[in-house]
């Protein structure tokens, strides 16, 4: 009975030290885990056209949920949730505010993309106005990565 117990405090270890490191988004760690969420976007696509060019499924329905999805778990890793979390003792700064933003934009992507699933399929002009401003927002980060932060 001693060595269940010590394997679920090792276990439960593990599993804080892993949430722990996927939050930490200290430094360059970030813009790594964010780079990784728009190469899965681009993956993701990639597999839609050879599911539909060579199999014959199409998966256009559950592409646009795709891309919603992973380009919001982006924003929510990114936040840095340690720092969001700490605003509740230490009250709100203006260090924050980047951090509060992005928590928001990607938690509203996430909600966006959930109701974008083709069996709960809500329509509304709400929705559609997220996705083109998130579709403008991931747009407009790629190219200040790609040309303008990679170039200094």
């Amino acid at each position: 009975m001693e060595k269940k117990s010590r394997d679920g405090k090792i276990i439960k270890k593990e599993a804080f030290s892993l949430f722990g490191h996927l939050l930490d988004v200290s430094g360059d760690r970030g813009y790594r885990k964010f780079i990784f969420f728009l190469i899965m976007i681009d993956l993701t696509w990639f597999g839609s056209v050879v599911m539909d060019n060579l199999f014959g499924l199409s998966l256009g329905d559950y592409g646009e949920f795709a891309w919603t999805f992973l380009f919001g778990l982006g924003l929510v890793v990114v936040s840095d949730l340690k720092r969001v979390k700490k605003m509740g003792q230490e009250g709100f700064k203006s260090e924050n505010f980047a951090s509060l933003t992005t928590l928001i934009i990607g938690s509203l992507a996430i909600v966006t993309a959930i109701l974008s699933l083709p069996f709960i399929n809500v329509v509304s002009p709400t929705l559609n106005s997220i996705k083109g401003i998130l579709a403008l927002i991931a747009i407009v980060y790629v190219v200040l990565e790609t040309w303008i932060i990679k170039s200094h």
